[in-house]
Formats: C-alpha cells, sequence, structure tokens
C-alpha cells in the first residue's frame, strides 16, 4: 500500500498586541490583508465546562454574501464599474479553475489583477508578462494589471490596447465562472451589478462537552528572547497550541477527555498542562472577504464571555490552487502562487483575565505541491 504524500510545510509565527486596533499598520491586520482569498473560517472557543455557555448571537449574526458568476473580463474595464468597486470600495475576485492547466485570474483588494495563461492564450492576448513556474517551463505566463493606475484612462492607447485582449480572452472563456465579494467600507457588505443572485454564508455551530485544552502559557503571547534555548522552547510550545487547535478544529477524537487509541494509531497526547473544557466551534465556509475575516477578529475580542475562555483562536482557510496565495505588505515585494494544497491564517488570541484578549499569536501556514514566489509591484489598501 502506498503511503499518502506528505506535503512541505511553511510555518511562520509572529505575536503583538491590538493596542491600536484602528490603525492599517497594526501588524495583525496587515497580515490578514496579506491572505486575499479564503474559503473557510473556523472559530474556537472553549471554556471551563463548569461555566455558563457563551452567548454567541454577535458571531451568528455575521453573514457575508458572495456571488458566483460567470462575469466578462471586459466588465473590469467598464468606466462605473472600475470606479464605483475597484477604486473606492473594496472588490475581491477569484475565477475558478487550476493553476497548472487553465487560463484563470484572481483580483485582490488591492485593485492588481492576475493573469495566470497558458502559453497560447498569453500569446494571443498579446499583454506583457513573465514566465510561471506553474506547469512545464515555458508553458505558462502570468501579467500583472494595476486598474486602480492613475495613467488608465478610457481614452488612452494602453486602455484601448487592454480592452481589446480583454474581449478576445472572453470570446474563448464564456463560461469561465466567478466568485466575487464587496465591501464599500470595513464591516459594509454591498450588492454587486450582477444576474447571478448574491450567496449568504449562514455559520454552522458544534459543541463539544468533553474536550482537554491545553494552558498556553502567557510568554507565549511575548516575542521569543534572543536567547537560542528559549526561543527553540517557544517554537516548540506554538507548535504544540497550533497542532491542538489543528486537531479541535477537525473534530478529533485525540483531543476528548476518554480517548486512548492504540500506539499504533496514534502516539499524540494533549500537551501538558491542560484541563477538561467545553469546546464551540463555528465556521463560515463560501467566498469570504479578508475584512470579513478582520470583522470576526474584531468580534470575537470584544465578545461579552462569562468567565475566562481557557481558549480562543480564529482560523482562515485558503483556497488550494491560487495565482494569488499572499501578498507583500506594500512595495516590490514577494507574491505567492499556490497550486494543490493548503494555506491557512491562524490567529490565537492571549491577555489577562476574562476581558484581556489584548495580544496575539499568529501563525502563516502554508502546505502544497508547489508554491513559486515572485516579485511583484503592488500595495495594500
Amino acid at each position: 500500500m502506498a503511503l499518502p504524500t506528505v506535503l512541505p510545510t511553511r510555518l511562520s509565527l509572529s505575536t503583538g498586541t491590538f493596542e491600536d486596533t484602528a490603525s492599517k499598520r497594526s501588524r495583525a491586520w496587515t497580515i490578514i490583508q496579506q491572505h486575499p482569498f479564503t474559503h473557510q473560517v473556523d472559530i474556537l472557543l472553549a471554556y471551563p465546562s463548569s461555566s455558563p455557555a457563551p452567548d454567541l448571537s454577535q458571531l451568528e449574526r455575521l453573514q457575508p454574501t458572495y456571488y458566483r458568476a460567470q462575469l466578462p473580463l471586459s466588465k473590469l474595464l467598464d468606466v462605473e464599474f472600475r470606479k464605483t468597486y475597484i477604486e473606492s470600495g473594496s472588490l475581491v475576485a477569484l475565477s475558478i479553475g487550476q493553476l497548472k492547466q487553465d487560463d484563470i485570474w484572481c483580483l485582490p483588494a488591492n485593485g492588481t489583477l492576475r493573469l495566470a495563461l497558458a502559453q497560447d492564450t498569453y500569446q494571443t492576448l498579446g499583454l506583457p508578462g513573465k514566465p510561471s513556474k506553474a506547469g512545464p517551463k515555458g508553458s505558462r505566463f502570468y501579467v500583472d494589471i494595476d486598474l486602480r493606475s492613475p495613467t488608465l484612462k478610457s481614452d488612452s492607447k494602453a486602455y484601448a490596447r487592454l480592452s481589446a485582449a480583454f474581449e478576445r480572452f472572453d470570446s474563448t472563456h464564456q463560461h469561465l465562472s466567478v466568485l466575487l465579494s464587496y465591501y464599500s467600507a470595513p464591516g459594509q457588505t454591498a450588492p454587486l451589478p450582477l444576474s447571478s443572485p448574491a450567496r449568504t454564508i449562514s455559520p454552522s455551530t458544534h459543541t463539544d462537552p468533553s474536550i482537554l485544552v491545553p494552558f498556553a502559557p502567557p510568554t507565549l503571547f511575548s516575542d521569543p528572547t534572543p536567547n537560542v534555548a528559549d526561543s527553540e522552547e517557544w517554537d516548540a510550545q506554538a507548535e504544540e497550541l497550533l497542532e491542538w487547535a489543528a486537531l479541535a478544529a477537525l473534530g478529533s477524537p485525540r483531543v476528548k477527555v476518554q480517548d486512548s487509541p492504540d500506539a499504533l494509531i496514534s502516539t499524540y497526547a494533549v500537551p501538558e498542562p491542560h484541563a477538561e473544557s467545553t469546546l464551540l466551534r463555528l465556521r463560515w465556509r463560501g467566498f469570504l472577504h479578508h475584512l470579513f475575516v478582520r470583522e470576526l477578529l474584531e468580534t470575537l475580542r470584544a465578545l461579552p464571555l462569562p468567565s475566562a475562555p481557557t481558549h480562543l483562536s480564529l482560523t482562515a482557510t485558503g483556497f488550494s490552487d491560487t495565482p494569488l496565495a499572499w501578498l507583500p505588505a506594500s512595495g516590490p515585494a514577494t507574491a505567492r502562487e499556490h497550486a494543490g494544497g493548503e494555506n491557512a491564517l491562524v490567529t490565537v488570541l492571549g491577555g489577562e483575565g476574562n476581558e484581556g484578549r489584548e495580544r496575539w499569536l499568529l501563525a502563516e501556514v502554508e502546505r502544497a505541491e508547489e508554491v513559486w514566489e515572485r516579485k511583484v509591484n503592488v500595495g495594500m489598501r
């Protein structure tokens, strides 16, 4: 029997505080913006089994919308559409397809469109681009277009050339499905002028009454010391907590109080010290805007709880195939193509007392068949 392939994993850890929640320069919000396309969000909230259940109504009423439509690429150049939804608001879009073989495109909230194209399509469009490492050498190309550029005026030669290229693309991709989500402002979803109806995402909830939850040491929410031994211990503690959170989000029996599997099946043990708790899991699935992820996190921080939680975290999981899995914070930097696997952003909240929650431990996780890094010049909005 062939063993399953173990995909290589990239894990990046950081910590900080929520002292300046309104600032776009706050590190937590910046990292959330850098993860542009999310299809699932999981919230884990554990509390002492002897305590009353918290009121989740503030979280449950957060029900964003998205669209699945056949949107022509040329629509993005429509003067009113571009002004209203790309330049003024925050539109994100991702066409459905496989990065290694299909012609697909995506539009993150910064307004820089990326086309991921097969060689024939790339040559037909005649737009300047660069070779992609997705697929055999020379078979794939990508094109980046800043739709917010002040030089992209409807009476310019550049606009006319782009419009003609987009129309050629549309003529051979009439049935390309696109996922879209739009926010007119943070916390304000808005409708799009599409024939397809909006789809509402309602959260599912699940309760596990007897879960072993590890205590996160207070030092875990502070930057590791320069001492190598202390830093290695910090890394190990963070990885143990993240491993537990991943198992808990999956509903694994390994974190249940009564679990005692055969050693041939699993040798996992919940890190000590730990405590028996009740675990609430909330899940949103669909095409989720990064502003919704931020809204969830802000709501989670302010959620009134009857007792101090034993664990509080949010995981945003991205798409397995996307021309842009992660974005740079600003300027010329690295944006990564991602094929086959998973990418996720895990935020664990910590602090002193019930209303603390002022600190965060954030993990960027990427596990894929192939990841390609590219230098692009884009900025975050």
